[in-house]
C-alpha cells in the first residue's frame, strides 16, 4: 500500500490535535492510499487551507469546489484523475444545501458520473464545516 501525501494540503492532526506529518508515527490517518491492485481510496476532504482554517464558511458551494480541490490534489498524487472516480460520498449537515453542491461537483467530474451517495450528518469534524467529501477511484491502465 502507497500512503498518499500531497503538497499544499491542509495539515494533519495527531489524536492530541497536534500538527503531523503523514509519516510520523502518531499519525492517525493519510489524505489517501493506492492498493497494490491500483484502487485509490480518497480520505474525506473537507474546505481547509493550508493552514487548517475552513474556507467558505456558511457556503456550501465554496466549501464543495474547496473539499474537490483537495480530493483532485489527492487523485493526482495517485496518478488519477477525477474521470477514474469509482464511487464519491458527500456528507453533509443539512440535506437541504445538497442542490447547491450539484453544480461545483458537475463542474469538477466533467461529465462522468460515478456511483455517489449523500448523507446527513449532524456535524462534521469542526461545527462551521458543511461538507466532506471521500471516493474510490481506479488508476488508469
Amino acid at each position: 500500500m502507497r500512503v498518499l501525501d500531497p503538497d499544499g494540503m491542509p495539515p494533519l492532526n495527531d489524536v492530541d490535535g497536534n500538527r503531523v506529518s503523514v509519516d510520523a508515527p502518531n499519525a492517525y490517518w493519510s489524505y489517501g492510499t493506492v492498493s497494490r491492485t491500483g484502487i485509490v481510496h480518497i480520505s474525506g476532504q473537507v474546505a481547509w487551507d493550508e493552514d487548517g482554517e475552513t474556507v467558505g464558511e456558511e457556503d456550501i458551494a465554496r466549501q464543495a469546489e474547496k473539499a474537490l480541490e483537495h480530493f483532485g490534489t489527492v487523485l493526482e498524487a495517485a496518478g488519477a484523475t477525477p474521470q477514474d472516480v469509482l464511487k464519491v460520498t458527500a456528507y453533509v449537515t443539512d440535506m437541504d444545501d445538497v442542490h447547491k453542491i450539484a453544480e461545483v461537483r458537475h463542474d469538477f467530474f466533467d461529465g462522468h458520473t460515478p456511483a455517489s451517495s449523500i448523507v446527513e450528518v449532524d456535524s462534521l469534524y469542526t461545527d462551521d464545516l458543511l461538507v466532506e467529501i471521500e471516493g474510490v477511484a481506479e488508476l488508469p491502465e
